[in-house]
């Protein structure tokens, strides 16, 4: 690990997740030790970085991380969309498994994770909607792609380009963004702060 990693460090960040109060088996302390080692590794190469745990069901610990790095703020947003679309294919594939292995679990059923698929859309609609109006409100104008992670958020992973339209046509109705300048390409566009936008404290 220490020839892995470049280093001893890893053996401090992990015995602080393992220490953690909540921590419950060593799959935070996994994620840990993956996230300090993607961070590293894109401050040294000038990158940025998303992390993404593998999972083989639902209720499994991942059984590796996958670290995508980019010089290209194109490049986080093209990818928050391709794992959107990967976890809602992932998740009907798993639904129409019957096997004993997930039998048991909460979600097993294709018409179940189609059920699912869709709460976890509105969730991501409602994230990335919170988000436009922190940015309209902070920078009153800007393009989508030229701040990527912060239009996806908490909803990097769940989230597509279907998503961001949808949050991005309610704010529209509501008058809380403008289209500054539309493109063909989502991520192109430029807007901004609408006559309705409140302040938002966070």
């Amino acid at each position: 690990m220490d020839r892995t990693c470049g280093g001893a460090w890893w053996r401090g960040t992990a015995l602080a997740a393992l220490n953690r109060p909540e921590t419950r088996n060593f799959e935070p302390v996994a994620a840990a030790v993956a996230e300090e080692y993607a961070q590293r590794l894109a401050r040294a190469a000038s990158m940025y970085q998303v992390t993404v745990p593998v999972r083989r069901r639902m209720h499994h610990q991942p059984i590796y991380h996958l670290v995508f790095l980019t010089r290209s703020q194109y490049g986080l947003w093209v990818f928050a969309d391709a794992l959107g679309k990967a976890r809602q294919a992932w998740l009907r594939v798993l639904g129409a498994v019957d096997d004993e292995e997930v039998r048991d679990v909460l979600f097993t059923s294709t018409e179940n994770m189609e059920w699912l698929i869709e709460a976890e859309e509105e969730r991501a609609i409602a994230t990335v909607a919170n988000n436009l109006r922190v940015l309209a409100g902070k920078l009153n104008r800007f393009k989508l792609v030229e701040h990527a992670l912060e239009v996806y958020g908490d909803a990097y992973g769940l989230a597509t380009d279907s998503s961001v339209s949808d949050a991005l046509q309610t704010l529209k109705r509501s008058g809380e963004i403008i289209v500054h300048q539309n493109a063909s390409r989502l991520r192109e566009r430029v807007v901004g702060r609408g006559p309705n936008l409140r302040p938002m404290q966070r």
